[in-house]
């Protein structure tokens, strides 16, 4: 995967510390069911930046409990935040059953969305690891539901909810493909067995499509959380492209080059505040901001054409 180069520098103690005490979490709540925990996204893709969110994914047995939801969340409120010296954590946590290594087609692998910053899913039954999917479909080949299902996913977007008694449940995602496929190129286990024991390869027609699946929401959200959309955007269009999934800063920079001359500003200021600045900091010219819509558009345009 190309990067940006490690930017972990001396934040590197810290980030790793939270890092171990998400998978501590996991492993105190969830206890035996807990199969692996797993760094993925900007962790592995180049090194986290300083609005970067820390991403794991963790593999359980079987689907969580309410009282267990209710715990990890409780947490993640205390571990997890915005500003202050603090790190946006993101975990999501998937049943074995939807993301097993070495049963069933590359395609079988499971995925999450950004629509995931959407309202909870709906409930569903309980799958444990012995070959069932949640609709009914075994490992031996059948397909299994897209978008698939996460089990629990904590993000910091959704921090008054959490605080309000909302409880994660069960959804259908599309980027839990894009999890998985980060976690088993990066490597980076924080407990269990290695990625590629437990996770299935993904597909590079799975990574598209996944990375594809959430344009819409990405786009309806381009005036509230500006930097990212553009981000986001641009690595879609990339990984349509190349069947790569790269750093943020790494797809802004290949979008700048095949973009109009017109757009390449907001490309670029995109990536030069992804790489140096707090949300808190962001400033966007005016000139550049005018825009950010058409840039946008564009890019998802093409994405789609692809």
């Amino acid at each position: 995967m190309t990067g940006d180069g490690d930017a972990r520098g001396g934040r590197a103690t810290t980030d790793d510390g939270l890092a171990l005490r998400v998978a501590e979490l996991v492993d105190g709540v969830v206890g035996d069911d807990v199969i692996g925990c797993y760094l993925h996204g900007s962790s592995v893709l180049g090194g986290l930046r300083p609005a970067s969110d820390l991403d794991v994914l963790a593999v359980t047995r079987r689907g969580l409990d309410d009282d267990r939801r209710r715990e990890l969340t409780r947490g993640l409120l205390g571990m997890s935040g915005i500003g202050d010296g603090l790190r946006p954590v993101e975990l999501m946590v998937a049943v074995r059953s939807d993301v097993a290594s070495g049963e069933g087609s590359a395609g079988d692998v499971a995925g999450a969305t950004s629509a995931a910053k959407a309202s909870g899913g709906a409930s569903r039954g309980d799958a444990d690891d012995s070959g069932a999917t949640r609709d009914g479909a075994d490992r031996d080949g059948a397909a299994r539901r897209f978008p698939p299902m996460v089990d629990y996913l904590y993000g910091e977007w959704l921090r008054e909810r959490y605080e309000a008694g909302y409880v994660p449940a069960p959804e259908p995602m599309a980027d839990l493909v894009l999890a998985v496929a980060s976690a088993l190129a990066g490597n980076r286990t924080l407990a269990g067995p290695p990625p590629g024991d437990v996770l299935a390869p993904v597909a590079r027609e799975d990574v598209v499509r996944a990375s594809l699946a959430g344009l819409d929401d990405l786009l309806a959200e381009v005036d509230t959380d500006t930097r990212n959309v553009i981000l986001t955007v641009a690595r879609v269009w990339a990984t349509v492209e190349t069947g790569e999934i790269l750093p943020k800063g790494a797809a802004a920079a290949w979008a700048a080059q095949r973009l109009p001359e017109e757009y390449r500003a907001v490309t670029e200021h995109a990536r030069a505040l992804y790489l140096g600045s707090e949300y808190a900091d962001e400033v966007w010219p005016a000139h550049v901001l005018a825009r950010v819509h058409g840039c946008v558009d564009r890019m998802a345009q093409a994405a789609r054409r692809s």
